[in-house]
């Protein structure tokens, strides 16, 4: 797999500093996570790992509990990787 665009995206997302996926109707998760994602799946493990971390301080202090449970679990399985 061509990894030029994950990685792009990525890199973008990154400058971008953007803190939070909003839908039409609600908010899916602090970016931090679906970062942390692209990261692990790039094989970047620290980065990804500091990405979880942030993705559960921010879910934590906005009071996101389904986005906060969801990347607990994430970074769990990413962990045990």
């Amino acid at each position: 797999m061509d990894s030029a665009r994950p990685r792009a995206a990525h890199d973008v997302a990154g400058l971008l500093r953007i803190d939070a996926a909003i839908g039409p109707v609600l908010a899916y998760s602090a970016v931090p996570f679906a970062l942390a994602r692209l990261s692990a799946v790039l094989g970047m493990r620290d980065e990804a790992a500091r990405f979880y971390e942030k993705a559960l301080e921010m879910n934590s202090r906005i009071g996101m509990r389904q986005a906060l449970a969801r990347t607990r679990v994430a970074y769990a399985e990413f962990l045990m990787e």
